[in-house]
């Protein structure tokens, strides 16, 4: 009896699937939004018409040996944002963008469905006279137990040059909500 090349694709087929599903309790992908401000205004607890609000998204691949997370991690906001004054022409006419990319991982410990993690990115920006620049990141994640949902407290610290010269101090804070896979 000869066995054909779709029975042999067909049975590694079907092996490879089942490696992968047994692999899903130790892989969890998470994506989804953030909206933030600088910290010295969340700090303040003063929130009025002046006070940046931006938003972005966010990717994470939490890879799950036992209670220890480490994530891969990409991240993407837009720090010019909006306040009352010049929202209408931000989300209408899209407005001036000055986005900030990170990429790098973060670490984590997972108890009771909350996950503090902390981490390095690199981060680059879209304006030209922010020299791009290493940042710290950390937060605090709550996975919804039954919903495939997480939200978390999402920060990043970091001092990027501004004309090659003088750092600029910028610690940003947020609150996310993505989904959980």
């Amino acid at each position: 009896m000869k066995i054909t090349k779709c029975v042999k694709a067909a049975v590694l087929a079907s092996v490879l699937a089942a490696g992968s599903a047994q692999a899903l309790p130790f892989i969890s992908p998470e994506a989804g939004g953030i909206v933030g401000t600088s910290f010295d205004s969340a700090k303040s607890g003063k929130f009025d018409g002046d006070t940046n609000i931006t938003y972005g998204a966010y990717a994470r691949l939490w890879l799950k040996p036992g209670s220890f997370r480490i994530a891969p991690f990409v991240k993407w906001e837009n720090i010019t944002g909006f306040t009352t004054g010049n929202a209408v022409d931000t989300i209408i006419n899209g407005g001036d963008r000055n986005n900030n990319l990170q990429y790098g991982a973060v670490l984590g410990l997972e108890f009771f469905y909350l996950t503090p993690y902390v981490g390095v990115a690199y981060s680059q920006f879209t304006n030209e006279a922010i020299a791009n620049t290493w940042a710290l990141n950390y937060g605090l994640k709550f996975k919804i137990p039954i919903l495939p949902l997480a939200i978390g407290i999402d920060a990043s610290w970091q001092k990027p040059k501004v004309l090659n010269s003088v750092e600029l101090d910028m610690h940003r804070i947020g609150v996310t909500l993505g989904l959980h896979f």
